[in-house]
């Protein structure tokens, strides 16, 4: 295993070390060795050295195996394949019960929200990380503190942990991230969740997710033009994903613009087929449209697709019974 240090303005190599393991050796306590090799490369004070540092096994697992499934999780995650990532994580926990960070992830209220998990089974993966808790960094470890309050109704507590990781690091985007979650979900604050998606466009400018749920917030707070602006930077940034379309008719459909609706459902629609048919088939039957209204139903057929409250409110306040 090697390392170097690399001056990020010049790119000169200031220091290289080389850990040759023994063998047998773990890769993780390989990588221990070299962190303190690190350390020492960079000069810091003792009392850095000797700071009692978790070793990476501890803190995360002994098992290739295991380790490998966790971060195939992270990545489904990101895909929005929570099944996927739900398998992965319980296959990474099934080689090793004390992987404190994979029970933590499968209690993400994403897995009850798409009824692939119960919110019980919610409670007690919190519970068996929290009774890992000493098994993780001090940064995770406010994590698991904040997810357990959560689960305890104490969002206050919930939010000084989030808060404390960002004043210790200010690029700590998940902690940025779980705020807005917190304040849009749980304190029903739009203005506080504007403010941390604000911080978290600072962070990550690109994401064009982040603009989608400023939108939204937007939307929320009667803030039009900034929720229209923030939906074209999404659909500048991904004009190939059908949600902001999908998130545009919503918008013009409450606003009883419906011919841009259909516009925006449309082009949605075109993208992938299963994106806008509900809404474009209720705005098409309220024009008028039956023809175009009875394809889009037939193409839906014995699909057991609701619309989500936000879009029911959108038809009604446009004067469209959904």
């Amino acid at each position: 295993t090697a390392s170097q240090l690399i001056d990020t303005e010049t790119g000169e190599i200031l220091e290289s070390q080389r850990i040759d393991g023994d063998p047998g050796e773990e890769v993780f306590t390989l990588v221990d060795r070299l962190s303190v090799e690190v350390k020492r490369d960079l000069g810091l004070p003792d009392a850095a050295g000797g700071e009692g540092d978790l070793s990476v096994a501890s803190v995360t697992t002994r098992s290739m195996d295991a380790y490998r499934l966790y971060l195939q999780a992270e990545e489904k995650f990101g895909r929005f394949d929570p099944q996927g990532a739900k398998e992965d994580l319980e296959r990474a926990i099934a080689i090793d019960t004390t992987f404190a960070m994979a029970y933590f992830n499968l209690a993400q209220p994403i897995f009850v929200g798409y009824g692939i998990s119960t919110i019980e089974d919610r409670r007690e993966a919190a519970m068996q990380a929290a009774r890992l808790a000493d098994r993780v960094t001090p940064r995770e470890r406010r994590y698991i503190r904040g997810q357990s309050a959560v689960l305890e109704g104490r969002i206050d507590d919930a939010i000084a942990e989030m808060e404390a990781l960002v004043e210790e690091d200010p690029n700590e985007y998940a902690a940025h991230r779980y705020l807005s979650f917190l304040y849009r979900d749980h304190k029903q604050d739009r203005k506080q969740q504007i403010y941390w998606l604000n911080r978290m466009l600072e962070l990550d400018p690109a994401n064009d997710d982040i603009y989608n749920s400023l939108a939204y917030a937007y939307w929320e707070v009667g803030d039009f033009e900034q929720a229209t602006w923030a939906i074209n930077q999404q659909i500048r940034l991904a004009p190939d994903d059908p949600n902001s379309y999908d998130t545009r008719g919503e918008f013009y459909a409450w606003r009883g613009d419906l011919e841009k609706a259909i516009e925006a459902y449309e082009t949605a629609n075109g993208i992938h087929p299963k994106w806008g048919r509900l809404p474009l088939a209720y705005i098409h039957q309220a024009m008028g449209n039956v023809e175009r209204a009875r394809e889009i139903y037939g193409q839906i057929g014995a699909e057991a697709i609701s619309p989500t409250g936000a879009v029911i409110r959108s038809y009604r306040l446009a004067g469209i019974e959904a």
